[in-house]
């Protein structure tokens, strides 16, 4: 199951970015404890990303939407 939220995004991005951030996650996320926290940037945005037990969390920000 993948949920995502994408708030100001327009429609053709969203599926660039669900592509990136699956990605993103196979990549990185195999032996990480849970609430280790990895930072990425990509295309001017800051992501940053972890696991809690099964689930993958993503937080995304940029400039003065920046919610970190």
């Amino acid at each position: 199951m993948f949920y995502c939220s994408f708030n100001g995004v327009p429609a053709e991005e969203r599926l660039h970015w669900r592509s990136f951030l699956v990605k993103l996650g196979a990549d990185n996320l195999k032996g990480v404890k849970n609430e280790e926290l990895l930072v990425a940037s990509h295309k001017s945005v800051y992501i940053v990303y972890t696991v809690l037990g099964d689930v993958s969390v993503y937080v995304i920000g940029k400039d003065e939407y920046d919610d970190f």
